[in-house]
């Protein structure tokens, strides 16, 4: 269950002594009622800002914690104009995650390039891995902050099926114009193939 809430902080308004008439209490209740309605106008923008907390009860992970997108929320085609690395891996892949520090060598090297640079480590979903067992692995391997992805889109819509991927960890990577200008195994990126591809 997701919460939201707004922390303002605890506040104590000091309450005018009550005259027999009863003018103060009225004035008080005036005067309040007008302080929080100018306060809502000032805050209200703050919400659209996202100044609003939201945490989710059902998971102790803090809001920091690194998630998994799904890639049917990824939209390739907002990539163009960037070199965009696509790494297919497993959990299950002894060799994927024997190549998970050099990829995130390419992630350090990379990711501030000005001419623009998208990694996306993509879990093919193959041999039983699901979304929970790569938030396990997430997890449990923090020295790792690349953006993780998990294949849920339609089999004639993957990587695998578009590009006849039978075999991971395969590192398939996309110059500036959405072109593939390399399909083969990650160990085989030549050294200063992404930096030419940025350079174009």
């Amino acid at each position: 269950m997701t919460r939201c809430h707004w922390d303002l902080g605890s506040t104590a308004v000091a309450r005018p002594r009550q005259s027999r008439s009863g003018l103060g209490d009225r004035h008080f209740r005036r005067g309040t009622a007008i302080l929080g309605k100018r306060l809502l106008l000032v805050l209200l923008p703050l919400i659209g800002l996202g100044f609003l907390s939201c945490t989710d009860s059902s998971s102790g992970d803090d809001p920091g914690d690194a998630a998994v997108t799904p890639m049917s929320r990824v939209s390739m085609a907002a990539m163009r104009g960037r070199v965009t690395y696509v790494e297919l891996w497993g959990v299950w892949c002894s060799p994927c995650i024997r190549s998970m520090p050099d990829i995130q060598a390419v992630w350090e090297e990379h990711r501030f390039h000005l001419a623009g640079f998208d990694l996306l480590v993509v879990n093919t979903g193959w041999r039983g891995d699901n979304l929970t067992v790569v938030e396990d692995w997430l997890a449990a391997n923090p020295e790792y902050d690349f953006p993780v992805y998990f294949e849920d889109r339609p089999d004639t819509l993957t990587f695998a099926y578009q590009y006849q991927v039978n075999s991971i960890p395969r590192s398939l990577i996309f110059d500036k114009n959405g072109r593939l200008r390399y399909n083969d195994h990650p160990a085989g990126v030549p050294a200063d193939f992404i930096d030419d591809l940025l350079r174009e």
